[in-house]
């Protein structure tokens, strides 16, 4: 799904309006039915009253056309009008009469605020997509008073007071949802933790708009779904033997945090690769050999850390850096395995530590490498904005300035090569576990081997690691999650 900016998604709508034969109304009823059907899943008429907070342009339209089909499903609602505009839109007016035919107790007083009961479910549709300013006091003043509520907030496209492109200012306030209903495309805002925690969960509606439009505009930046995966995936060839899906190599553990090769080495031979070896510390052979057969091993000189390795040239992939970590010896062994290395390699962990530590290295990197940190390793590697939209392109920079991939980790994991960026939209918070990064490297390093580009390898990686951790989630919930839950999910995750 392609990620547009305020200016691309009003062409989106004009474009399908005409496209269609359409009127903005017309546009505006589809997509208030399509929100409510998703609304009147987490609503009972017998628990449930509704009040809607209308701004008095579209996305208050849209409110009220929700409203007037949520009465019609047999709720009782309430509607507040908030006058923040001088004049109201024509489509905000043509669905104001409509709700005065149906007798619905309309108050636009907005002085007074109301006696809210726990059971009342909140939409807020006071303000949409096209915010480029502060919001006006009065708006301002009806958001600070339903943020103290303890009621079910649902925002419509965006949390009112949501900016598309820019972090709120300190004193900015910005509706806090429980969930948020977003039409047809995602919107980066909703994609960042620092501005996504006003949005609740995310549901993306599609309202039909005209896909020839949406593919007229050039875009860098893309939401990642199960349709590029599929797109992607090679399919095996029955005749195919261990030695047609490659020999990966990881590289890590040291004494206390050797699990972390035996995750990375799991989740690679469940990624489809034929062969993984891994160059680990002596003293982890033997219970790395009992717990992953399927694994050979090669022991380090070393009794507790990682050292070189003569030849690197027959494997295909690479991963270096899970729990080796920053000693200097370490260090050593880290720039010789960059040195020999003529194709682009993986680095996690405490690998990118050790970049952190020498970042002359890093010019040094196979192009198209794949760095993956998580943000506290990528401000080891470059100081970065706390503003989302400012870091954003410090870290598209920072990848094409070496010319590698970067998986930057985090709810929305972002994937680019500097030119174009993907976020991911799969997995949950029970994936903040120990070890989950390790699964990772494991996967992404073991589609390496098996061929696959580095950017496709990474994309297919994150996506598939999420997916692993949404069928975990399914089962043993966010809380009591461990890192080997998704590995024992990787082969249902392979199925899109």
């Amino acid at each position: 799904m392609e990620i547009l900016n305020r200016e691309q998604l009003a062409y989106v709508d004009q474009q399908s309006i005409e496209e269609q034969h359409i009127s903005s109304w017309q546009l505006m009823e589809r997509a208030s039915i399509e929100a409510t059907q998703h609304i009147l899943k987490y609503l009972d008429k017998d628990q449930h009253q509704v009040i809607v907070l209308a701004g008095n342009r579209n996305n208050g339209g849209d409110g009220l056309a929700i409203a007037n089909h949520l009465i019609s499903n047999g709720f009782q609602v309430m509607v507040y009008i908030i006058n923040y505009a001088a004049q109201p839109s024509t489509d905000f007016n043509n669905n104001l009469n409509r709700l005065r035919e149906n007798n619905l107790t309309e108050v636009d007083n907005n002085t007074s605020f109301p006696q809210v009961d726990i059971n009342c479910v909140i939409i807020d549709a006071i303000f949409g997509v096209g915010l480029n300013r502060r919001l006006p006091k009065i708006v301002e003043d009806w958001i600070a008073f339903f943020n103290t509520t303890d009621n079910l907030v649902f925002s419509i496209d965006v949390p009112s007071g949501l900016y598309l492109d820019r972090l709120p200012g300190e004193e900015e306030l910005v509706f806090q949802a429980d969930r948020t209903f977003t039409f047809q495309l995602p919107k980066l805002a909703l994609l960042f933790s620092s501005t996504a925690r006003y949005a609740g969960d995310i549901e993306i509606i599609d309202i039909g708009l005209s896909q020839s439009a949406i593919n007229s505009i050039e875009v860098n930046d893309v939401y990642l779904t199960k349709k590029h995966i599929q797109e992607k995936l090679i399919n095996r060839n029955r005749f195919s033997h261990k030695g047609t899906f490659g020999h990966a190599l990881l590289v890590g553990g040291s004494y206390g945090m050797n699990g972390s090769i035996r995750l990375a080495a799991a989740a690679c031979m469940r990624s489809g690769v034929g062969k993984t070896t891994c160059k680990v510390p002596a003293s982890a052979v033997e219970v790395l050999q009992v717990a992953i057969p399927e694994v050979m091993l090669l022991a380090s000189e070393k009794n507790k850390y990682i050292d070189e390795l003569k030849d690197i040239s027959t494997y295909q992939s690479i991963g270096i850096g899970v729990g080796i970590g920053t000693k200097k010896k370490v260090r050593i062994a880290f720039d010789d395995y960059i040195q020999k290395a003529d194709l682009p390699i993986l680095i996690d962990a405490d690998g990118i530590n050790c970049l952190a530590k020498d970042t002359n290295l890093l010019h040094q990197l196979p192009e198209n490498s794949i760095l993956t940190p998580h943000p506290g390793e990528m401000q080891r590697l470059r100081n970065l904005s706390v503003d989302p939209f400012v870091r954003k392109k410090e870290i598209e920079d920072f990848a094409s300035q070496y010319k590698i991939i970067l998986v930057y980790k985090d709810a929305h994991t972002m994937i680019t090569d500097g030119k174009h960026t993907y976020f991911n939209s799969t997995g949950n918070a029970g994936m903040a576990t120990a070890g989950s990064g390790d699964v990772l490297t494991g996967l992404i390093t073991g589609l390496l081997a098996q061929g696959y580009k580095p950017f496709d390898a990474a994309k297919i990686g994150v996506y598939i690691h999420g997916r692993a951790g949404d069928l975990a989630l399914s089962k043993m919930g966010e809380h009591a999650m461990l890192s080997r839950d998704i590995i024992d999910n990787l082969g249902e995750a392979f199925q899109v």
